[in-house]
This record gives structure tokens, C-alpha cells and sequence, in this order.
């Protein structure tokens, strides 16, 4: 227990609350027209301004992936295929899922890329529901979200690098306390 509060104490005097960055970040994304559960922002990969769109790595079962499959047309996925996302409950289009991407798109294929206007956000820890609003500039939802998730890789980075200088310290401590023991 102690170690907990002194990792805590230590990640919040290097610039970083732990807490406070993971509370900001944890968001249910709920479809639009019946507020289904769609996904939360623990499988957040990525946003795309250009498509109005964000991708998730995993979604609820009220999402279903269409059995046609359809090819874009449009300037900024032109040359994917992709089935349509449709949420369960209510039968709406909610977003794709690509089959086939343009190299530049590669990360979006296998992956669960939801239209940003089909989409309501329920932040935890406050008491409602917001509407994502279309042009994708919803503060701490789309791209500070990004920014968030990149302060804990680094955070997690930072914390992985001092436990394993301590590991290393107790080790070699232990070793020359079994050493001098020994030598006695």
C-alpha cells in the first residue's frame, strides 16, 4: 500500500496525476438515436477530421457489421471497401468497418471506424450525456483525447524505466548481502 502512494506521489510531482488524466479520458460513446452502448475510450486508437469519423479497436455487441460489402467513392477513403457498422437496437448506420484501405489508411482495416454525428459521449464522472458535434473539434473528446492517451504511454513508459532501475537496486543490493554473508 505504501508503494502505491508513493508512485502516486512521484507521477504527480513529474508533471503527471495518473488519476486525474485517466478520469478526463474515460468515455462511453453511446449511438446517437436509441443511446446504446457503443464502445468507451479504452480501445480509442485514433480521429480523423477529413473522414468525421473516430476508430475504436473494439465495440459493444449492439454494434453488428453489415454482410454487404461496400466500396468508397469519396476523396478521403477512396479505393477501400468496407461493411457498414449498424447499432443493433435501433438499425442505424453508425460507421465502417474497412476491409481494404488506401496505404495511408492501413491502420483503419480490422478496426471499428465510427461516424462522429451518429455518436453521443458520456464522460464518467459528470452527469450527462453531449452530443459529439460534427466538425470533430469537441474538446476533450477527438483530439485531445489522442494527446491524453499519448501523456499515459509516456507516463506508463516513465513508470516501467524507475521500477526497473529499483528492481535493479534491490537486486544488486540482495547480491551483496549474500555475498558478505557468504564470505562470513
Amino acid at each position: 500500500m505504501a508503494e502505491s502512494a508513493s508512485s502516486t506521489r512521484e507521477v504527480e510531482t513529474s508533471g503527471f496525476n495518473l488519476e486525474a488524466v485517466l478520469a478526463e479520458s474515460m468515455i462511453v460513446f453511446q449511438c446517437e438515436s436509441c443511446r446504446s452502448i457503443l464502445g468507451d475510450s479504452t480501445k480509442w486508437l485514433a480521429a480523423y477530421e477529413a473522414l468525421e469519423a473516430f476508430t475504436l479497436s473494439a465495440v459493444t455487441n449492439n454494434v453488428s457489421c453489415g454482410e454487404v460489402l461496400h466500396h468508397s467513392d469519396s476523396v478521403h477513403d477512396a479505393g477501400s471497401s468496407y461493411h457498414l457498422l449498424i447499432c443493433q437496437l435501433c438499425k442505424t448506420e453508425i460507421g465502417r468497418y474497412y476491409v481494404t484501405t488506401p496505404r495511408q489508411l492501413d491502420h483503419l482495416r480490422g478496426n471499428f471506424t465510427l461516424y462522429v454525428a451518429m455518436v453521443t459521449r458520456y464522460q464518467l464522472g459528470n452527469a450527462g450525456t453531449k452530443r459529439i458535434s460534427k466538425d470533430c473539434n469537441d474538446p476533450p473528446l477527438l483530439f485531445e483525447l489522442a494527446d491524453r492517451c499519448f501523456k499515459i504511454q509516456h507516463l506508463v513508459v516513465m513508470l516501467n524505466a524507475r521500477l526497473t532501475n529499483v528492481e535493479k537496486c534491490l537486486t544488486a543490493d540482495g547480491d551483496e548481502e549474500e555475498d558478505s554473508k557468504i564470505s562470513r
